[in-house]
């Protein structure tokens, strides 16, 4: 028998997820995200270990295997104290050093890997002294203990007097259309 305010005996109905499910998916998706962000400087890492003897047209010696086990130590250690702040990139300079770069609105953050065991940070935000942080990597691998790859993070702070003030983004002449 059909029921007499719907003839067709088609029932619709309309479910709509709960605030709290909408809340769990933009988490998992911010998540998601921000993991394949880790990702991606992982694997920038992983083509700077590709490159050989003048990779960039300047005579640079190839990356020292040694620095790029480091900056993948250090990355790694990164993101295991804070998931949610990937670097915007990884890049190799031409004295060999490997450095990870924030960049949010005009705060500028830098830590270089070099040939040591130290990690040296700077931190630009324009009208304050820039700060520049040196972090030891920790124990050399003949003082870790067994089995141990982590590196040990400890850190002390250099401040000197110098201010980064980055460039105004200049207007090309006809580009307004």
């Amino acid at each position: 028998m059909l029921h007499p305010h719907n003839p067709s005996g088609v029932v619709w109905t309309e479910t709509r997820p709960s605030v709290a499910n909408i809340f769990e998916q933009i988490q998992a998706d911010i998540q998601s995200i921000t993991s394949w962000a880790w990702i991606e400087r992982e694997m920038d890492l992983a083509r700077i270990r590709k490159l050989s003897n003048n990779w960039d047209g300047f005579n640079s010696d190839a990356p020292d295997r040694s620095v790029l086990d480091r900056a993948g130590s250090f990355l790694q250690a990164l993101r295991e104290r804070d998931n949610t702040n990937p670097p915007n990139r990884v890049a190799l300079s031409p004295t060999g050093s490997v450095a990870l770069e924030w960049l949010q609105g005009q705060t500028f953050l830098r830590a270089e890997v070099g040939d040591s065991n130290d990690v040296e940070w700077m931190l630009a935000i324009p009208g304050r002294t820039t700060e520049f942080k040196t972090e030891s990597l920790g124990l050399s691998a003949s003082q870790r203990p067994e089995g141990s790859i982590e590196p040990v993070v400890t850190s002390s702070s250099i401040v000197q007097g110098q201010e980064w003030n980055p460039p105004k983004l200049a207007v090309a002449a006809g580009a307004h259309g």
